[in-house]
């Protein structure tokens, strides 16, 4: 019986069925490491050091903190440019392009969008 496998897997039809399985494996293994990654989304925070600034930065909090984090520093938690037309939440990406010098914060989308601003697409 083994010696039969052995001369099944020797064949071309036979690499090609291993070669395939080991693909398939491999597939499997990619999407579960994707699927893992997926939770650790909001696991950690890394604080900046203690600096005295009225800004925050986007980089350091999670969508769940950020509110509250830019309550404590007196800021909304909305972001935009003076520059631009939209605004963004803190903790969007948008956020960490804008310049220090012209974000302008607001504490509500109606308080942002009475200025003449609109919500940036890639943050919803």
């Amino acid at each position: 019986m083994i010696t039969k496998i052995k001369d099944f897997f020797g064949t071309k039809k036979g690499i090609d069925l291993a070669s395939g399985i080991l693909l398939i494996l491999a597939m499997i293994v990619s999407f579960l490491l994707g699927r893992l990654s997926k939770d650790a989304k909001n696991a950690i925070i890394i604080e900046p050091s203690i600096q005295k600034s009225s800004q925050i930065s986007p980089d350091s909090y999670t969508i769940d903190n950020a509110t509250e984090k830019a309550k404590e520093m007196g800021i909304g938690s909305i972001v935009a440019s003076k520059r631009g037309s939209k605004y963004y939440f803190v903790w969007c990406s948008g956020a960490k392009t804008l310049s220090e010098t012209n974000k302008i914060y607001f504490d509500s989308e109606s308080s942002a969008q009475s200025a003449g601003y609109s919500i940036a697409s890639n943050c919803k």
